[in-house]
């Protein structure tokens, strides 16, 4: 990892902590965002992109199957390749219908949207909410 990040080329930036505004700022901004990752538990940081309405391509690995669909909410690509294709016919003009689907995807996801379904799998289990679990296992 270090001789990597010694021989990294000079258009690389490990911004480190970056607050959360300027983070905002930096997806809204963005033409296309690309997250090439072999392996997610969900990828954050593709709902955040997804959350700023910016066009999204991910790798096509399982994790993204059931949630992502492929030309509906993000595009999927299995190489840099295809990585390349996609984000090239993005920075042509052809992301906005993804974008759009892809914000909605977000909302799906957020914590509000997620609280809720949480709430409903306590009650349909009768445990009655998140403080009577901590209760319960106290």
């Amino acid at each position: 990892m270090k001789r990597a990040l010694r021989s990294c080329p000079g258009n690389i930036l490990f911004a480190g902590y970056v607050e959360p505004q300027e983070l905002k700022e930096a997806y809204c901004g963005a033409d296309a965002f690309a997250f090439f990752s072999f392996e997610e538990t969900e990828g954050i940081v593709v709902l955040e992109a997804l959350s700023c309405e910016v066009p999204v391509v991910v790798r096509d690995i399982p994790v993204y199957n059931g949630w992502l669909e492929n030309g509906v909410h993000v595009r999927k690509a299995s190489d840099t390749n295809a990585f390349r294709k996609m984000l090239e016919e993005i920075f042509a003009g052809g992301g906005q219908k993804t974008a759009a689907a892809g914000r909605k995807v977000a909302e799906e996801h957020g914590i509000y949207a997620t609280g809720i379904r949480l709430n409903e799998i306590y009650q349909a289990e009768r445990l009655g909410g998140p403080e009577e679990i901590c209760t319960l296992q106290s």
